[in-house]
């Protein structure tokens, strides 16, 4: 058994992350389908509808995140939605296509990154972390400071965000300069 924060932290933190991508394929629809399109794994007929239901079953996923709605469900459409698109972006880099879109990079930078294996192992991440809210937790109930807490994690965990791909950023832009010095 563990502490009900940590899970608390978890499932508060999964329900905005697929609030915000749901949010932001519904806003830019015409990226997001562009981008779907450039992966090219979908027939062009099915990448509208499929871009919709991705879109609407993230805002559905960030609603039963935060009240908890059938936490096995939820992990489990969570942890298989992050893996098809760790799949989709892992064929797509042995695929040798790197210069796409990953159609994820909705924060901070306003732009998508690229494909690389560091997404794959971030979405991967992901589904490790979603499995802690199915350990079962103690009876302790949660206090004012305990919301502080988790207010303060999730601050923390996207400012780590932030900086990851600040990191990656600069890193690409060093390669570049290396290879024209």
């Amino acid at each position: 058994m563990i502490d009900p924060l940590l899970p608390g932290i978890v499932a508060v933190g999964f329900g905005l992350l697929w609030l915000f991508a749901s949010m932001h394929k519904l806003g830019e629809h015409g990226i997001f389908e562009a981008t779907l399109a450039d992966y090219q794994l979908l027939p062009t007929s099915l990448v509208r509808p499929v871009a919709r239901l991705l879109a609407y079953t993230e805002g559905c996923l960030a609603i039963a995140w935060i009240v908890r709605a059938q936490p096995v469900y939820v992990v489990g459409i969570s942890t298989a939605l992050l893996s098809l698109y760790a799949l989709a972006m892992g064929i797509n880099i042995v695929r040798g296509r790197t210069g796409i879109s990953c159609g994820c990079s909705f924060a901070a930078t306003g732009e998508d990154a690229r494909l690389s294996w560091w997404l794959v192992l971030r979405n991967l991440g992901l589904v490790a972390v979603a499995f802690i809210a199915l350990v079962p937790t103690t009876g302790r109930h949660l206090g004012a400071a305990d919301y502080m807490v988790i207010v303060a994690a999730l601050l923390a965990c996207a400012l780590l965000q932030v900086a990851i791909g600040q990191l990656r950023k600069n890193r690409v832009a060093m390669m570049r300069g290396s290879r024209h010095g």
